[in-house]
């Protein structure tokens, strides 16, 4: 800022505040060159946790939480580190086309599991559960899914899960009846109508 305003302990402070959410947070040189950027390829960094700092490990190198936040101090290598969150894209909604799902998180040497039936991605002491595909490319969606992930590495906790619903209903192309040409609908169609509903083509009711 131009402003080198310390503090009685000569720090030195900003001006702005860092979103809980995420988002672009880079240091920069003098010569208004990058130095360091946050996450992978300048995109925004995850997700923050309260009492949880996020950072470079002093040993790997990776970028991964602490759950021992050290302020005024070096990274704690000893501290535990989380994976950091998986980014899904696209996200949860609403969809009338058969879409592409693919998963990433930023913590070199992870791996993502994930699940299609709704089950948990991983057991209660972090390994993946029965149900559980290793994720390594995009996963191909016909039909309505729940899609369930979380990622783990080695000497850290496992990343918080992610649970997204991906509905896929072709309304704009859609017969009479309720059916279309790719078979989207057809889970939906296939529920049981409710009891004093009537006659109508089932899938009616729907969404």
């Amino acid at each position: 800022s131009g402003n080198d305003n310390p503090d009685s302990k000569n720090n030195l402070h900003t001006n702005f505040k860092l979103a809980k959410s995420g988002e672009y947070l880079a240091l920069m040189a003098p010569d208004e060159s990058i130095t360091s950027a946050f996450g992978p390829a300048g995109s925004s960094y995850p997700n923050q946790s309260n009492d949880v700092s996020y950072g470079i490990h002093p040993v790997t190198d990776n970028v991964v939480f602490f759950e021992n936040p050290t302020p005024g101090a070096k990274n704690n290598e000893d501290g535990i580190a989380r994976v950091a969150p998986i980014e899904v894209s696209p996200t949860r909604g609403l969809y009338q086309s058969t879409q592409k799902i693919t998963l990433s998180t930023s913590t070199l040497g992870a791996t993502i599991y994930y699940t299609t039936d709704g089950s948990s991605p991983l057991t209660n002491t972090g390994n993946p559960s029965a149900n559980a595909t290793a994720y390594t490319s995009p996963i191909s969606l016909r039909k309505t899914t729940v899609i369930r992930s979380a990622a783990t590495a080695n000497k850290f906790e496992p990343s918080p899960w992610e649970s997204h619903t991906y509905l896929l209903l072709d309304i704009d192309n859609a017969n009479a009846n309720g059916t279309d040409s790719n078979g989207l609908n057809d889970p939906i169609l296939q529920q049981t109508r409710p009891a004093g509903y009537g006659n109508f083509p089932s899938g009616d009711y729907n969404m």
